[in-house]
């Protein structure tokens, strides 16, 4: 009947009344044939009179003002009829939009028959809320995206006379960052998402609003900035190896001037903004916590680094909840504070945010079936003994390419269920970009799990393949239930949210045959411009994957006497040139597709796919090959990127500022077309901008195991460009060429050098090898 009725297209009188029965029929409402014994209410009638009104009670504030605007146009849109909207009267056939007890709070709601009319009751958002349900179950509209809304035209809308539910969410907090969401107020307002809104009454506001400028995560450096005060008073920072640290550094959380900066801090932060719920008080994204003897003292003690964290933030409650009784401070419980502290309680004011980002995604996070989780799921149980108001930071894309596969679909209902379960109370779902990976298939299946984790996964599933691609949804289906099977594939691979492409989950016959089948869904939604629409964006995501892995294969750079036997992909320029027709298409509708975030810069795999497809063997053997700022990969633009230099070969090179010693610049040897039964002799060449009195490694580089220069600054008499040699190694396409700036001299936290200058890496080709 389900699939049936939205297939078709329309509804019609008391025949889609309860299309929706069997999507709800795992959370405890009434069956059909319940709500069949009594006769419905008809609330509209194609081609009659409006006989229904909808009623305010006096004085209705915005949030019940728009719901009844919402109910009045969604009944117009599905029947044609345009019900009259009154204040403070009682008709005999109405639809009245009530105000709820207390007890209800902003979220939930009730749908109720009474008397031949239908009342919706709640409060804030709840009201909101509870027309939406009536309209999604009963009218059969679908919100699926920003873009892609489905009203069904039918001859009635009618609820059953039977009708009485209360909704309640599973988690006071609901929120996520998938791009689409975060685009349109409306939207997650239809999905009842309730964080991370702009605050309008219209919507019922936000819940657990942080103060301006303390949001939820990352805030020593604004509380007690080092331009401040590290100058006069490292003491209030990070020892580390012995030395108080600035730069990536933390705060000393055991000095108690400390204590009275962020407690001034925050108390000045909540006056500026007095009607915010929370404040953020938590570490900066990198390690380097505080190992002075006060701090080491409390972490021993707790046998966790969150202890000395725990013990300052109960410190700052008590000082800021004096004044402030409902505001609650919030911190990280995140990389090195995650494990619970042994000992000490939290402050009941006090909200901390458990953080799953070290986590394997393949599998359920609850399952103990991978490693990487079972300190995880240790870490849920011990802070759920310590506070009943527990916030969980979750992530739910791939970091590193937000368009390649990232199999977590059949964890996500798995891993709500759990931290619902563990007494979760906030839940933020970290999310990716427009068009990404079944983003708004995830989004619309979390935040639909997130108000109720039981609903039937293939229920829901059905109803958005119907309703986001139409007339492709078979195609649609065909694609989940393959893409299915492979996420369940046995893989000893980590899939974390910063995972590389797995071509063994998905492998090259599966990103070929999808290709072929979105290029057939195409065809049966060309009189459907948002199901047109929403088929080319799932497109991307094979699009970007094929050409990414062949461009990992490719050769950039030629050192061979047998250029003619280097493989090179046929249909590179087709494919990259749909999908810049694809990526320009969503550019159109203000959705610019991010192709990477954090670690992958997203202009460099557009860079790569232009030099795939501008490569051309060279036309005669050769024995040196040079690669160039151009075909050098970085991590992080933030790290290093390309920038014009007269003195470099070809006008630029790879300036490194990172003042962490990790990979900033690499070349993979999968890229050069190399003769393996050869040696070559490597070299690069690099200058570097030194800081007075600096000391230590200026950088270092290296091939393989074996092939390593470290240089250090004191032995680099100025600012030119210089060759330094790497030695000779016959070589193999798992060989990587790393660069980074040097480590720290003496354990100080900043680097010996302000930057370095890569411009090239030579390989010549010796005598064969023996």
């Amino acid at each position: 009947m389900y699939k049936e009725t939205i297939s078709r297209g329309y509804l019609t009188g008391i025949a889609g009344m309860c299309m929706l029965s069997a999507f709800c029929a795992d959370v405890g409402r009434p069956a059909h044939d319940v709500y069949a014994a009594v006769p419905p209410i008809n609330i509209a009638e194609r081609g009659n009179p409006a006989k229904c009104t909808i009623v305010l009670p006096p004085a209705p504030e915005p949030s019940r003002q728009y719901a009844a605007d919402e109910l009045r146009e969604y009944i117009r849109r599905i029947t044609g009829v345009v019900l009259p909207v009154a204040t403070n009267e009682t008709p005999s056939h109405a639809v009245y939009l009530d105000r709820a007890g207390e007890d209800f709070g902003d979220d939930a709601f009730r749908i109720s028959a009474k008397n031949g009319c239908l009342h919706i009751a709640g409060g804030s958002r709840g009201i909101l809320y509870g027309v939406y349900e009536t309209l999604e179950r009963f009218g059969g509209v679908g919100w699926f995206a920003s873009w892609r809304t489905v009203v069904p035209e039918a001859d009635s809308f009618a609820v059953p006379g039977a009708l009485d539910e209360t909704h309640r969410p599973a988690f006071r907090f609901r929120a996520t960052t998938w791009r689409d969401v975060r685009a349109s107020q409306e939207f997650r307002t239809r999905m009842r998402m309730n964080g991370y809104g702009n605050g309008d009454p219209r919507f019922g506001g936000d819940d657990f609003r942080f103060a301006k400028g303390l949001p939820s995560a990352h805030t020593f450096g604004r509380l007690v900035p080092q331009k401040t005060y590290f100058k006069e008073h490292p003491e209030y920072y990070s020892e580390v190896n012995g030395v108080r640290r600035d730069g990536q550094t933390q705060l000393c959380l055991s000095n108690p001037d400390v204590l009275e900066i962020v407690v001034s801090n925050v108390l000045a932060a909540i006056e500026r903004d007095p009607t915010a719920d929370a404040v953020g008080i938590s570490q900066d994204d990198w390690a380097n916590f505080c190992t002075c003897s006060n701090c080491k003292a409390i972490d021993d003690e707790e046998e966790s680094h969150a202890g000395s964290l725990v013990r300052f933030l109960n410190k700052v409650a008590e000082r800021v909840c004096a004044v402030h009784p409902k505001m609650c401070i919030e911190t990280l419980a995140y990389q090195y504070t995650r494990k619970p502290p042994k000992k000490t309680r939290l402050h009941p004011n006090v909200v901390p945010c458990l953080c799953s980002i070290e986590c394997d995604f393949s599998r359920p996070l609850g399952s103990g079936l991978k490693k990487a989780n079972e300190s995880f799921r240790s870490d849920i149980e011990g802070w759920a003994k310590l506070t009943d108001n527990l916030y969980l930071w979750d992530y739910t894309t791939d970091y590193r390419h937000y368009l390649h596969p990232f199999g977590n679909v059949p964890v996500l209902q798995d891993n709500i269920r759990f931290f619902r379960d563990n007494g979760v109370k906030f839940l933020f779902e970290e999310g990716g970009g427009f068009h990404s990976d079944f983003a708004e298939f995830k989004a619309w299946l979390l935040l639909k799990w997130m108000w109720n984790p039981e609903l039937s996964f293939q229920l829901l599933a059905d109803r958005f393949m119907d309703g986001y691609y139409g007339k492709a949804a078979p195609f649609a289906r065909e694609y989940l239930e393959r893409y299915l099977k492979r996420c369940g594939v046995d893989t000893a691979r980590h899939m974390g949210c910063f995972a590389f492409d797995a071509p063994e989950i998905f492998p090259d016959d599966f990103i070929e045959w999808s290709l072929e089948n979105w290029t057939k869904a195409e065809a049966a939604v060309q009189d459907d411009p948002d199901g047109l629409y929403a088929v080319r964006m799932a497109e991307a995501v094979p699009l970007v994957t094929m050409l990414d892995r062949w461009v990992a294969k490719a050769p950039r750079v030629f050192v061979t006497r047998h250029p003619e036997n280097v493989w090179f992909p046929a249909k590179a320029r087709p494919a990259y040139e749909k999908l810049m027709g694809i990526m320009a298409e969503a550019k159109s509708r203000n959705h610019k597709m991010r192709l990477g975030n954090l670690v992958v810069r997203h202009d460099l795999p557009l860079r790569n796919w232009k030099m795939l497809v501008a490569a051309r063997r060279p036309a005669a053997p050769c024995d040196r090959g040079v690669v160039t700022s151009r075909e050098f990969d970085c991590w992080n633009e933030q790290r290093s990127r390309e920038e014009s230099d007269p003195d470099a070969t070809n006008g630029k090179a790879m300036r490194v500022v990172n003042h962490i010693n990790a990979t900033s610049v690499y070349f993979n040897l999968s890229n050069l077309a190399y003769d393996q039964d050869a040696e070559y002799g490597i070299r690069i060449r690099v200058k570097v901008e030194r800081v007075e009195g600096g000391k230590g490694e200026a950088f270092w580089a290296h091939l393989g195991k074996k092939n390593i220069v470290v240089v250090k600054v004191e032995d680099i008499p100025d600012d030119q460009y210089r060759w330094y040699d790497l030695g000779t190694a016959k070589l193999s396409p798992d060989m990587v060429f790393e660069f980074s700036n040097g480590r720290f001299a003496n354990g100080g936290g900043r680097t010996a050098v302000k930057a370095t200058w890569i411009d090239c890496l030579e390989f010549t080709r010796k005598e064969r090898a023996r």
